[in-house]
């Protein structure tokens, strides 16, 4: 049997990613409409060429803190070339690692736990069914076709149309004759003469000196002497005043 085998670029996405996550210290961010702006992590961008069978990868990963932040990216790069071999037969060309987050894991990630972590996906092996008896397929009676019955076609009515109405002449009017228009003759230009301009006088303002202000000196008040006032006490008796 002959034949090519050829992966997708979101086949590859989910082997580069998935490879990026089974390295402890990488953490999984996962994008929502309540966090519009956020990027979700493992992602990554993958360039390839089946025909060749190589491919290049770019993946952008989010490493837990506190955590050996290198050494986690070394290894899921390490990863990544031999998952995609694994599983597709493709070889990696160039693998690059971003880390673009630090996200608080709650627990430390130590550097023997990056290194013990394999390289390789665990694979587990197909296993075969033994095929059964062939048993032929049951299909019904198959059904009496009917051909449908058409009517005969009935005669067509003519129509009787109108006589086209005569076509009449139309008369233009004479095109009238047109007048030359005569314009006249544009007058001579004049030069105007300006008057000579005079020159400016000097003009001397006489230094007059302001007159002093004086100002009087006040005079002292003269004490007013109030004479003694008499009062005569009144009285009210049925809404009038009584002396």
């Amino acid at each position: 049997m002959t034949g090519r085998t050829r992966f997708s670029d979101k086949a590859l996405t989910k082997v580069v990613n998935a490879a990026a996550s089974s390295v402890p210290g990488v953490v999984t961010v996962t994008s929502s409409w309540a966090d519009i702006g956020t990027r979700s992590y493992p992602r990554c961008e993958v360039r390839s060429d089946q025909l060749a069978g190589v491919v290049q990868v770019s993946s952008f990963i989010a490493v837990a803190w506190p955590s050996p932040a290198t050494d986690v990216a070394a290894r899921v790069q390490r990863s990544i070339s031999s998952w995609v071999t694994a599983l597709t037969g493709l070889r990696c060309t160039q693998v690059n690692v971003t880390v673009e987050q630090a996200v608080d894991a709650g627990r430390r990630v130590h550097a023997t736990e990056v290194a013990r972590a394999p390289d390789s996906p665990a694979l587990r092996p197909v296993q075969v069914r033994r095929a059964g008896p062939v048993v032929s397929p049951v299909t019904a009676r198959p059904l009496r076709v009917r051909v449908p019955e058409t009517r005969p076609p009935r005669p067509l009515t003519p129509v009787p149309a109108p006589r086209p109405a005569p076509l009449r002449e139309v008369a233009r009017p004479p095109t009238p004759r047109l007048r030359p228009v005569r314009t006249p003759l544009a007058a001579p230009l004049r030069p105007v003469q300006l008057p000579p301009v005079a020159p400016l006088r000097p003009v001397t303002i006489p230094d007059v000196p302001a007159p002093p202000i004086v100002l009087r000196r006040p005079r002292p008040l003269t004490p007013v002497y109030v004479r003694g006032v008499r009062f005569t006490p009144t009285a009210r008796q049925g809404g009038r005043r009584v002396r």
